[in-house]
């Protein structure tokens, strides 16, 4: 049984639910069996390495945790806890455990930590992955939303490297220059003379506006 921290009364951590009605700490406690032995443990997550942005399940390490002692005792156990998460900023969780006729040693107590300790970072790796997911999702759509990334990508995928060199002669004046490649061809610069390479035979158009002269080779 979960509760929520109420007040600063430490009575209340116990005999308080969320719902505001009298809980069953007390009657558990009241009720408990000759020979019952009462533990007081304290469930802590690590603040900057397991629980870096408070996020972690804090009800569900717990009951992971207490699950792991009654298999390692063989017996069933009853405890009550109480998340305390809005009074500092380490979060953490308070525990009454009730054990019939058996008395935990220090490695009970060290394979309870392991055992904390393993379902926090396992909460920890998956809480994390999710976040690098949502994080690429939002970088993805701020990425596409930017204008100037837009045309970095157009630019990307139009962009093929460099482009291969032309031989282009001038048969009039015999002027030799090798250039990229390009629809729109190239002046000479001897005699003024404009070339364009036809692309279905190779061969290149020339053309002299001055005149009218136009041939191809």
């Amino acid at each position: 049984m979960f509760t929520k921290r109420q007040t600063g009364d430490l009575d209340k951590y116990w005999v308080a639910d969320p719902s505001g009605n009298c809980c069953q700490a007390y009657n558990m406690v009241d009720t408990a069996k000759r020979g019952t032995i009462f533990y007081r443990i304290v469930i802590s997550p690590a603040p900057k390495r397991e629980d870096r942005y408070r996020d972690l399940n804090l009800s569900e390490i717990t009951i992971q945790t207490m699950l792991a002692l009654e298999e390692r005792l063989g017996k069933p156990i009853q405890f009550v806890a109480a998340v305390h998460d809005d009074h500092s900023p380490h979060r953490h969780v308070h525990t009454l455990v009730l054990v019939q006729g058996v008395r935990l040693t220090r490695e009970d107590f060290q394979a309870l930590r392991l055992e904390a300790t393993e379902q926090a970072l396992s909460q920890r790796r998956l809480r994390d992955r999710i976040r690098g997911r949502d994080l690429s999702k939002y970088r993805s759509r701020t990425f596409s939303r930017n204008p100037f990334h837009a045309r970095q990508a157009a630019f990307g995928r139009l962009y093929r490297g460099a482009r291969p060199l032309q031989s282009y002669t001038c048969p009039l004046c015999g002027y030799h220059q090798s250039l990229p490649s390009s629809n729109l061809g190239y002046r000479c610069p001897s005699c003024g003379l404009r070339m364009r390479r036809e692309r279905s035979t190779g061969a290149y158009r020339i053309q002299r506006r001055e005149v009218g002269l136009e041939l191809t080779l």
